[in-house]
């Protein structure tokens, strides 16, 4: 099959001068997550018509100074309107109906002081900052409002917290002993307290603008990109030992039983804490959290936080089935990326306990799906495979899908939705779904 090439992306430029911006018009339909058989979907709650979200992933990475490929598509003085303009011309022509971006959390995570130096700030703004960073919360309010203006939709995901003195301050002023590194983020109260904080004044200050209309062109608010916890930092480098988190239970470290249920009770609790915060602002918004699968790290499934698995990658995932089970969030979105010889879909599904859902409680969503060079050395392959492994997952029980990316040629080493004329795009336009 040759990929067919979807209206020449020149078409975007062309057009991205015909619409008004100002966040004019009634709001968006919001959407919902229902329970269904034989899965569970998304809706509009204005008609109760199914939904299904299909889109990309708008990602802009650009070195800041001595750090390399910042999430900076918001940040000051690097926001480009006209360029997400375009892009967003493109989707609405070809059919898509949602859009994924990163939030960029600021210094000390991605490296001392390089926005600092340079005024190209995200979301923390300066570090003595005791609140969001207006001019950062002005861009991505325009790129909403571009969105809404042509019935896109836009997931933000907040990764982490922003790097200032307001939510480092909250994060380190209630702390255990015995978690460190990332570990935190998740595990220590202090830090759970500061997420759900960032996440409660990013919905208000979004609120902030156009009356509060904007908040009806987001699909869902993203608390993070993949989550997982670093088996080699503490708690989990500990091989004995009692240690308390941030659920306020103590776990056993000689257990194997007892270390995931520490990572498990405490991903349920963190989510569960920012997703009442943002419900707090917005009653009628979907919250989500993202996840890798087992296999992508090379495991075979969940087995107590164990050492293992590819060795240059020390993530271990949270277990989809268990938000599932016993978190407040709307969906359960699940990463795929076809990777080695003899790969499916199910077989890397199935390290992440697919197999033992219940598809019919609430939606299951593939928030990133992408194909690498060196699976596919040529566009018509990827582009075809890209496709097939779309179908795939929507035969299994997925309600939505998006691409990762439209254009973020600086990963030179995965093809992109625009490259060579569209043709990945050329596939996954229009959907049929």
């Amino acid at each position: 099959m040759t990929p067919r090439i979807s209206r020449p992306l020149a078409f975007a430029a062309a057009i991205a001068l015909s619409a008004s911006f100002a966040a004019s018009g009634a709001p968006l339909p919001r959407i919902k997550a229902r329970s269904a058989s034989p899965a569970g979907e998304f809706y509009k709650a204005s008609t109760n018509a199914r939904f299904v979200p299909h889109g990309y992933n708008y990602i802009k990475l650009v070195d800041i100074a001595t750090c390399t490929q910042q999430h900076a598509t918001f940040n000051v003085n690097l926001y480009n309107a006209s360029a997400a303009e375009s892009f967003l011309a493109q989707m609405q022509y070809d059919g898509y109906n949602v859009v994924r971006v990163f939030i960029n959390p600021g210094d000390d995570y991605y490296g001392a002081n390089c926005q600092q130096s340079t005024g190209k700030y995200g979301i923390a703004g300066p570090k003595t900052s005791t609140s969001l960073y207006a001019p950062y919360v002005a861009n991505f309010a325009d790129f909403v409002s571009r969105a809404k203006a042509r019935g896109i939709y836009v997931i933000p995901v907040l990764s982490f917290l922003p790097q200032n003195a307001k939510y480092i301050g909250i994060a380190n002023a209630n702390t255990l002993p015995n978690i460190e590194d990332l570990n935190a983020y998740f595990m220590s109260p202090g830090f759970v307290q500061a997420k759900a904080t960032y996440a409660r004044d990013f919905v208000q200050a979004l609120s902030a603008y156009s009356g509060g209309e904007l908040l009806s062109a987001i699909f869902a608010w993203e608390l993070e990109n993949e989550v997982f916890v670093l088996w080699q930092k503490k708690p989990f480098s500990l091989t004995s030992g009692i240690v308390q988190t941030a659920d306020t239970l103590s776990y056993d470290m000689a257990i194997p039983a007892q270390r995931q249920q520490a990572v498990d009770a405490n991903v349920v609790n963190w989510a569960n804490q920012s997703a009442a915060a943002i419900r707090q602002v917005d009653p009628q918004a979907m919250v989500a959290a993202s996840v890798f699968t087992f296999a992508a790290v090379g495991r075979t499934g969940p087995n107590g936080v164990q050492p293992g698995g590819n060795p240059d990658l020390p993530y271990y995932p949270a277990r989809p089935i268990t938000l599932r089970l016993y978190s407040t969030l709307d969906y359960t979105d699940i990463h795929t990326y076809p990777l080695g010889s003899g790969y499916t879909l199910s077989a890397d599904l199935n390290t992440s306990e697919f197999a033992a859902m219940n598809k019919t409680t609430r939606p299951l969503f593939m928030g990133e799906f992408g194909a690498f060079k060196s699976q596919f050395p040529s566009i018509i392959p990827a582009a075809n495979a890209m496709g097939a492994h779309r179908d795939s997952a929507y035969a299994m029980g997925f309600a939505g899908s998006l691409f990762w990316t439209w254009d973020t040629l600086v990963q030179n080493h995965m093809w992109h939705g625009s490259e060579q004329s569209g043709a990945i795009n050329g596939v996954l336009a229009f959907p049929k779904y």
